[in-house]
């Protein structure tokens, strides 16, 4: 019996722990965050979720070079600052492969009104969802989309990749 008196109170201790183990999907860890579509990653002016993401060869009136083709990017993304901030479609970039000079591509303009627009302000608290296209090489079908934090001062934050 004094055994089991015992091990209660260790097992209870031992689930409390594990609780707080949860998924750390979304947040940077020594500058550097990861995900998955549909995690929403937390960075230090907002929140943003890949919603959707396919590859086809036009989007509207767009069509991808030759040798090329279309990433289309479903994403939310809402402001947790306390100040309006400016965002833009050079915000978000795609890369694949290495670290290659032509291993990335960041928005085509905006064509459409469900695209991002090329520049807005996104208000305090507010959520945006919208679309960003990306024309990427035909070859290739793995990519991550990035997000980069700099700060006025020149320093540079997280950076969060999702895949």
């Amino acid at each position: 019996m004094k055994r089991w008196s015992l091990l209660c109170p260790i097992a209870v201790l031992c689930l409390a722990l594990l609780a707080g183990c949860g998924d750390k999907a979304g947040y940077a860890e020594d500058g550097y965050g990861e995900g998955r579509m549909g995690d929403t990653m937390h960075t230090y002016w907002f929140d943003f979720t890949v919603e959707d993401a396919y590859i086809c060869q036009s989007y509207d009136s767009y069509t991808a070079a030759a040798d090329m083709q279309l990433v289309v990017v479903t994403m939310a993304v809402q402001s947790t600052f306390l100040q309006s901030l400016p965002m833009s479609r050079y915000d978000f970039q795609i890369q694949w492969g290495g670290e290659g000079e032509d291993d990335y591509a960041w928005p085509i303009a905006a064509a459409t009104e469900d695209q991002f627009p090329d520049e807005y302000s996104l208000g305090i608290h507010e959520e945006r969802s919208g679309v960003l296209v990306y024309e990427v090489p035909a070859d290739t079908v793995d990519f991550s989309v990035s997000f980069a934090e700099y700060f006025e001062d020149d320093t540079e934050g997280d950076v969060y990749f999702v895949y």
